[in-house]
C-alpha cells in the first residue's frame, strides 16, 4: 500500500464526517450522484471519514456489473447509463484526503475507464485526447453544420473530468464544443503532483484543439474553472492570449497557505507528496510573478455560505 504523509488531523475534528457529507452532497448531486442513494450510503455505510472511499467503491463497483450485464443482454443505452453512474460513483470515492493515495490512484483509474465505455454508448463520437500533463475528452454537438467553436473546462483540487458532465451537457446543447480534462494531480492524473504552473498545461491543451479541422478555434477558445480550476483558468488567461473568455466558479483568488482550510492542506499534502512541498506549490501559486497577483484583476463567482462545516474554516 502506497502511504504518503500522515493527513489524519483532518478525521480528528468532532462531528467532521456528517459535515463532510452535508458539505459534498450537492457536489456529488452535481456530480450526477442520485440524492436519496447519496442520503442511504452516507447514513448507514461509512461509520468514519477514513471509511468513505470504499464505501463509494463498492457503490461504483455494483453499478459496474448492473453495465456489464445490460450490455451482455444488448441493452446499449442502459449499459451507458449504468457505466456513466459507475464513473460518477468511484470519482466521487475520490473526495477525501486519503493517506492510502494507492487507492485513490485506483479509484480514479476505475472512474476514467467506466465513462470511457459509458461514453462508447452514449456518445460514440467523443475523442480521447491526451498530452503532456493532461488527459480529457472532445465532445462535439451532434449534427453541427460547421466546426463549432470549443470550450475548455479545467477541474479544481480533488476533482476530475468525470465530475463536470452537467457543464458539458450545457453547452453541447448551446452548439459548443467541450473539452474536459484532468491535469496535473486531477482526475485519471491524480498519480502525478498538481502544478504550479498549469497555465502551460492548458496552453499544450488548446495546441491540441488548434490542430483539429473539426474545431473552430481561430476566435480562440472559451475557458470554465471550477473551484481551485477557477483560479487556474484566471491564471491561465493571464498568460495565454487564446483564451477568448473565462469563467472561474467558487475559485480562489490566492493560495495563502497559513489561512488555507485544513481540509485543503492535506489534500495539498497527499497531492504533492509532503507538507514541504504543499506549501511551495502555494507560494509558487501565487508569487509575485503571478499575473493574477500582480498585473490583472480578475471578478470571479463564489457561493455564499453562511456558516462553513469545519473542515471548510481557516486555521484559528
Amino acid at each position: 500500500m502506497n502511504v504518503l504523509p500522515d493527513v489524519s488531523t483532518v478525521f480528528e475534528i468532532p462531528e467532521f464526517l456528517p459535515q463532510f457529507v452535508a458539505g459534498n452532497r450537492s457536489r456529488a448531486i452535481a456530480c450526477g450522484l442520485d440524492p436519496y442513494e447519496y442520503d442511504r450510503v452516507t447514513a448507514t455505510d461509512p461509520d468514519t471519514l477514513a471509511e468513505w472511499p470504499a464505501a463509494f467503491r463498492r457503490v461504483g463497483e455494483a453499478y459496474l456489473r448492473v453495465g456489464e450485464r445490460c450490455a451482455a443482454g444488448g441493452h446499449e443505452v442502459s449499459a451507458g447509463e449504468a457505466f456513466r453512474t459507475a464513473a460518477r460513483w468511484l470519482h466521487c470515492a475520490t473526495f477525501p484526503p486519503a493517506a492510502d493515495h494507492a487507492g485513490t490512484i485506483a479509484a480514479a483509474r476505475a472512474a476514467d475507464a467506466a465513462m470511457r465505455r459509458a461514453f462508447g454508448y452514449l456518445d460514440p463520437g467523443a475523442v480521447r485526447i491526451e498530452g503532456e500533463g493532461f488527459a480529457g475528452r472532445l465532445r462535439r454537438p451532434v449534427d453541427a453544420a460547421l466546426p463549432p467553436r470549443v470550450v475548455v473546462v479545467a477541474p479544481g483540487l480533488n476533482s476530475g473530468k468525470e465530475e463536470f458532465h452537467a457543464v458539458d451537457e450545457a453547452l453541447l446543447r448551446r452548439g459548443l464544443a467541450v473539452f474536459s480534462f484532468d491535469g496535473p494531480g486531477q482526475g485519471v492524473l491524480v498519480d502525478t503532483a498538481p502544478r504550479a504552473d498549469y497555465h502551460r498545461v492548458v496552453s499544450r491543451v488548446i495546441d491540441a484543439l488548434d490542430a483539429r479541422a473539426d474545431l473552430d478555434t481561430r476566435g480562440g477558445v472559451g475557458l470554465i474553472g471550477l473551484s481551485l480550476g477557477g483560479f487556474y483558468a484566471l491564471l491561465t488567461a493571464a498568460h495565454e492570449p487564446r483564451v477568448a473568455a473565462v469563467v472561474a466558479v467558487s475559485g480562489p483568488y490566492r493560495l495563502d497557505w497559513p489561512q488555507l482550510p485544513l481540509f485543503v492542506r492535506e489534500t495539498l499534502t497527499v497531492r504533492t507528496g509532503s507538507p514541504a512541498a504543499a506549501e511551495e506549490f502555494a507560494r509558487e501559486s501565487t508569487s509575485p510573478a503571478s499575473p493574477t497577483a500582480s498585473r490583472r484583476p480578475f471578478g470571479w463567482s463564489r457561493a455564499a455560505r453562511t456558516s462553513p462545516p469545519a473542515y471548510c474554516r481557516p486555521p484559528t
